[in-house]
């Protein structure tokens, strides 16, 4: 199921419903032109001008995915809007675990919530918010950008949507016959500071580490200049810029 809304309080908690939730659709896709309460990052709202940028809110039930294997859904996803973009952009990396990053700036970011039933993740909502047209964000975010503020023209929001939704669909029956491993290995090649020593803070000071892996529950393993591993969770951990 698709559907387009002119305006929503934000597309994760509309699918959060009862009425949506009981849609057994494999892919329930809503998208919006505008967001009243739209939700980012750290419980931060997400600044989105009217009708400038993709807003959109995904549900999936992905019975077949380990709880402990979850973050395997949030490279698809991740990986599946890198793509999108880079039909129109070279050189956008993901920052883990999953914003979407043009050199410094965030062109986009995304959330995930699972909903468990024992040992089995029987929904999964994600929601994504990718600058496209806006140029002049309001809001305190230090280093916003947009596709239109890079490439000096205006881009088709059905578009990128069309592309996204196609890579997703694409990512996700990797996913479900078993190729973790290679939708892995595409995550790592793409991640933000991929290469080299670079600097991070983890509340106790700064330091240099290099990236060394991210694990299947979304753990981020950092390897400092003294050669010894870091390990992080979200939020444990912040890329100095």
């Amino acid at each position: 199921m698709i559907r387009h809304l002119s305006e929503t309080t934000s597309t994760m908690s509309l699918l959060a419903s009862p009425e949506w939730q009981a849609v057994m659709d494999k892919y329930v896709l809503l998208t919006t032109d505008f967001q009243t309460a739209g939700r980012g990052q750290r419980g931060n709202r997400w600044e989105s001008a009217r009708g400038e940028n993709l807003l959109l809110g995904l549900a999936v039930r992905p019975t077949f995915l380990p709880p402990h294997e979850q973050f395997f859904l949030s490279e698809v996803t991740a990986l599946s809007a890198q793509k999108a973009l880079s039909n129109v952009l070279a050189g956008v990396t993901l920052k883990w675990p999953n914003d979407l990053y043009y050199g410094d700036s965030k062109l986009g970011g995304m959330l995930l919530e699972h909903q468990l039933q024992g040992a089995t993740i029987v929904r999964t909502i994600i929601g994504i918010g990718i600058n496209v047209n806006q140029t002049v964000f309001l809001s305190d975010a230090p280093n916003p950008v947009s596709l239109k503020q890079i490439l000096g023209t205006r881009l088709s929001r059905t578009s990128l949507l069309n592309h996204f939704f196609a890579h997703f669909q694409m990512q996700y029956e990797r996913l479900e016959k078993g190729d973790s491993a290679g939708i892995h290995a595409d995550y790592l090649s793409v991640l933000f500071r991929r290469e080299g020593y670079h600097v991070y803070n983890d509340g106790q000071g700064d330091f240099e580490a290099c990236i060394q892996n991210v694990a299947p529950d979304g753990t981020l393993t950092l390897r400092d200049r003294t050669g010894q591993e870091r390990h992080y969770q979200f939020k444990e951990v912040r890329f100095v810029l």
